[in-house]
């Protein structure tokens, strides 16, 4: 699960132009992100992102529809906000353990020795990404809650009291 959501977050997260010392890098890094389809995977980042207030769509049975259109509406562009600076993170990590050859060998063909390689460094890559992004998460979900149960509050639908513990909750999981 944490590989795919960080091939999908690394295809997402990389559209943004990222100056780069080597053009040659940078060109193999864009081109593998192009291959890789990355508005295609938007969605399903998107929804990650959002499942912790999915419990709010439950809570309002009549209202679903318009529950999950506040939900949306506030987070998608608070994650595209956030998308730079993502962006930046995943590139660098993709940077430090690929060459520009090897990067051109994972878009020609993802099963070649290469391509096991990237799928061994995964589990040095993840960390990476997990922690450097993990607070900014947390950050998105915290300015995003209030503003999703005011507008909820707001069109008559129930919503749950604030927990103080909700924050650390969301920082466990994303860790």
């Amino acid at each position: 699960m944490i590989t795919r959501f960080l091939t999908i977050l690394f295809i997402l997260l990389s559209n943004a132009a990222l100056a780069h010392a080597d053009p040659a890098k940078e060109a193999a890094l864009t081109r593998y992100i192009a291959v890789m389809k990355a508005e295609d995977s938007y969605n399903a980042v998107a929804r990650e992102a959002m499942s912790p207030f999915f419990p709010l769509v439950q809570m309002n049975a009549a209202k679903q529809k318009e529950a999950a259109e506040i939900i949306q509406s506030t987070m998608v562009p608070l994650l595209k906000a956030e998308q730079p600076q993502f962006n930046k993170v995943v590139r660098a990590a993709y940077d430090k353990h690929f060459t520009t050859a090897e990067l051109g060998q994972i878009t020609d063909f993802l099963t070649s020795p290469v391509g096991m390689k990237m799928r061994a460094t995964e589990q040095e890559i993840g960390p990476d990404v997990m922690h450097a992004i993990g607070p900014d998460m947390n950050a998105v979900v915290n300015k995003a809650a209030p503003l999703i149960l005011a507008k909820m509050k707001a069109a008559g639908m129930r919503v749950p009291l604030p927990s103080k513990n909700a924050a650390k909750t969301n920082a466990a999981k994303i860790k």
